[in-house]
């Protein structure tokens, strides 16, 4: 099921390490809202209430969220895996997708 969320987000994840191994700074963020990824087709719906909505076109899938320093670790509810991402610059960067704010 894995595959399906993220499918279209597995070329970019090199870049993605990439960028966190270069250490760039991570901004402070307030994650609650909702955050979009254009090259991915995903967004999610992060709830001030610590639980999630994410919508990949081919499925919604629920769960919760938190935050431990820059680190946002998401909690899927139907089979409890998680998928980590870094906050950096502004922008969430999760699964090889580069998240933005709207």
């Amino acid at each position: 099921m894995m595959s399906k969320r993220w499918s279209l987000c597995t070329v970019a994840l090199a870049a993605a390490l990439s960028l966190a191994a270069a250490g760039s700074a991570a901004a402070t963020v307030d994650p609650a809202g909702r955050w979009d990824s254009e090259e991915c087709i995903v967004d999610i719906q992060l709830r001030a209430d610590g639980t999630f909505v994410q919508d990949d076109g081919a499925g919604t899938y629920s769960g919760t969220w938190r935050v431990d320093g820059a680190t946002l670790t998401l909690t899927y509810s139907d089979d409890g895996k998680t998928e980590s991402g870094t906050f950096t610059d502004g922008a969430l960067v999760l699964a090889g997708c580069v998240f933005k704010r709207t």
